[in-house]
């Protein structure tokens, strides 16, 4: 159960406490019966999940994303950590991505990078512009941090980093996300009842924009290599997501 969820049945509840008109002994009990069980659920939400444990989990890199010590349904060891601690995960991850910004492997930077994209949080989009307008740092390097500035802005979309050089596989206005509660491919994702992305520090007011102006001086900056300008091209195509409502 989420808050939003434990915030209704609290309502619920006393909706139909005051609304039944029963002897007021009787609906002092109602009441306090409405609030005990809207607590349980409030509760609930707050519990951490079986999978991951913020304190263990999210010391570091090295915690956050080491391989599964044990079996995790539904989806991978790490994205159970991400949602255990989403600021700390994304101040990580925002580490390793200026960490990165000399590595041209762009196998280890898909390591590096991958997670972003279920993180929503000012820190990523600070090391993203950071590392993206860097013209010291690697083509590979700044690629990555631009496909990050991308997912922070229209999280969930299916794109690798070499699509970041040769363009996505669908009008970036018609692609679709892959997360629960938005579509992929005509439809929604079926059977998928954990929503992404989660949400650590409050992003700045108009980050969209700072985004698209930064994938624009990369873009556009003299000397700037070609595999960079293309994917700083990719970054403004892509309209901001709709259903985060300017989170």
């Amino acid at each position: 159960m989420n808050e939003g969820a434990a915030r209704v049945l609290l309502f619920e509840s006393l909706h139909v406490t005051l609304g039944a008109r029963r002897p007021r002994a009787e609906s002092a009990i109602d009441m306090k019966l409405g609030f005990f069980i809207a607590l349980l659920g409030v509760a609930a939400c707050g519990r951490p999940n079986m999978y991951a444990d913020a304190t263990r989990d999210c010391q570091s890199a090295a915690t956050l994303l080491a391989p599964g010590r044990e079996p995790t349904p539904e989806m991978a060891p790490a994205l159970w950590r991400v949602r255990a601690c989403p600021a700390r995960a994304a101040e990580i991850l925002a580490t390793v991505l200026r960490d990165s910004r000399t590595t041209t492997d762009t196998a280890r930077l898909e390591a590096a990078t991958w997670l972003t994209q279920y993180v929503h949080d000012a820190q990523l989009v600070s090391a993203g512009i950071d590392v993206a307008t860097d013209g010291r740092a690697t083509p590979e390097a700044r690629v990555a941090a631009l496909r990050t500035l991308l997912w922070s802005k229209a999280p969930g979309h299916f794109m690798p980093l070499q699509a970041m050089a040769t363009g996505p596989s669908c009008d970036p206005r018609q692609c679709y996300s892959t997360y629960t509660g938005h579509f992929y491919g005509g439809g929604p994702v079926r059977g998928d009842t954990i929503r992404w992305p989660v949400f650590g520090t409050p992003m700045p007011a108009r980050y969209a924009a700072s985004i698209d102006s930064a994938a624009a001086v990369a873009e556009r900056t003299s000397g700037t290599p070609e595999i960079v300008r293309r994917a700083a091209a990719v970054v403004r195509q892509f309209p901001s997501d709709r259903e985060l409502g300017g989170r």
